[in-house]
């Protein structure tokens, strides 16, 4: 009928249509939010862009005695969205070093657990034969140009995602 009041299942209609559009939008928000949070929280470490999405820095994996011991060196230069992680085969103290280096480093060393347990900032090639060492029990090291990564990414007792 034209210009009557709706009846109680029609209210009752347009209300469930109404609660069902609420959570299909939530759902649909949550999800995207999700899918945004996988790709920052995966970050390891972070330059100091202030995009959350594009400043996650790129780990170049070195893992066997001749691709660490040559490392960073020759290379004319790194971006600040990349750094080199060395791996070693047993926890230890890890010695590196600044031979045939063209530009300055951050030096990051961790422990098995990925936490960090040292940092080295702004280390110069011309240090050169000079070792630097982080503690007795680091498994890893991450190496990346010097004031490239966000300092609040690298603190002692932080643990990293890699």
């Amino acid at each position: 009928m034209i210009g009557s009041e709706p009846s109680w299942l029609d209210r009752l209609k347009t209300l469930a249509v109404a609660i069902f559009s609420l959570l299909v939008i939530s759902a649909a928000g949550y999800y995207i939010y999700g899918l945004y949070q996988s790709k920052t929280d995966d970050c390891a470490l972070r330059t100091k862009s202030a995009n959350p999405v594009t400043n996650c820095v790129s780990l170049e994996k070195v893992d066997s005695k001749e691709s660490r011991a040559k490392g960073l060196s020759g290379r004319p230069t790194m971006n600040a969205n990349q750094a080199m992680l060395f791996v070693f085969d047993s926890p230890g103290k890890q010695c590196m070093w600044m031979k045939d280096m063209n530009f300055n480093i951050d030096i990051i060393w961790l422990d098995s657990d990925k936490k960090i347990t040292s940092v080295k900032r702004n280390v110069s090639p011309k240090t050169y034969p000079n070792n630097f060492c982080g503690g007795n029990k680091d498994k890893y090291v991450i190496e990346t140009a010097a004031g490239a990564i966000d300092d609040d990414q690298i603190s002692v007792g932080k643990q990293l995602n890699f």
